[in-house]
């Protein structure tokens, strides 16, 4: 399998597992959306969704704080 992509091998692969324990994935309606655990509160890492309105969403921004459910939105 080859991966296409501009992260660097650390990010795609990391050699510690625990780096995903503060990691979640929330699904919505188009795709899915990556949330990063931040102190007390879950930051919106990434998102990946087929319907590319979601993107200009405010609440789905990288490093925008998550406030709806850790559930689908």
């Amino acid at each position: 399998m080859i991966i296409y992509t501009p992260l660097t091998m650390d990010e795609v692969f990391p050699t510690d597992p625990t780096q995903f324990n503060n990691k979640k994935t929330i699904p919505i309606k188009h795709g899915v959306i990556t949330l990063e655990k931040r102190e007390e509160t879950w930051l919106v890492c990434s998102l990946h969704s087929s319907n590319p309105a979601d993107y200009l969403r405010s609440d789905y921004q990288p490093g925008t704080i998550w406030s709806a459910p850790l559930e689908e939105k």
